[in-house]
């Protein structure tokens, strides 16, 4: 995992990541032996090593499913006006705001936002507010309820 690329995360950190989906606190002594019955063998201070060189040289961020929690995941699409520099004001705007990514790039929308929000009322709040900023045109959104995450399949495994 020396480069950062995709190709340094092996078998063994993807069942890692899988078992930390089930839950992000489990001890790394269960990791160890949730990996022995998958067929490696590891120490839990190997495990620990692996879990903190998988954060610190990487930028994957974790979540359980929303309804295994008391939080909604809103993921929210937006248009911005055709000007010099719409995009970019926004950008940051929303990058002051309760969202854990904002990203923008090429395609049917400008900027891409995830927030983890407590409720639907604090979801609406987010969604107007960001429906309010002068250079925003159109906001399109939804709140997870499901989802299905596979590591094994994430960062061409």
């Amino acid at each position: 995992m020396d480069d950062g690329s995709t190709n340094d995360v092996d078998g063994i950190d993807r069942e890692i990541l899988q078992i930390l989906l089930q839950d992000p606190r489990m001890p790394y002594s269960e990791i160890a032996s949730r990996l022995e019955a998958a067929g490696y063998q590891m120490s839990a201070e190997g495990v620990r090593h692996r879990v903190v060189k998988l954060f610190d040289e990487s930028e994957i961020f974790l979540l359980t499913s929303p309804q295994a929690r008391n939080w909604e995941v809103l993921r929210l699409n937006v248009v911005v006006k055709d000007e010099p520099g719409a995009t970019e004001a926004t950008f940051e705007q929303l990058g002051t705001q309760n969202f854990w990514l904002v990203c923008r790039g090429f395609g049917s929308v400008d900027i891409h936002g995830v927030a983890t929000v407590a409720n639907v009322a604090e979801a609406d709040a987010l969604v107007t507010a960001v429906r309010a900023l002068d250079e925003v045109t159109s906001v399109s959104y939804f709140l997870e309820t499901d989802r299905i995450t596979n590591i094994h399949d994430y960062m061409g495994g």
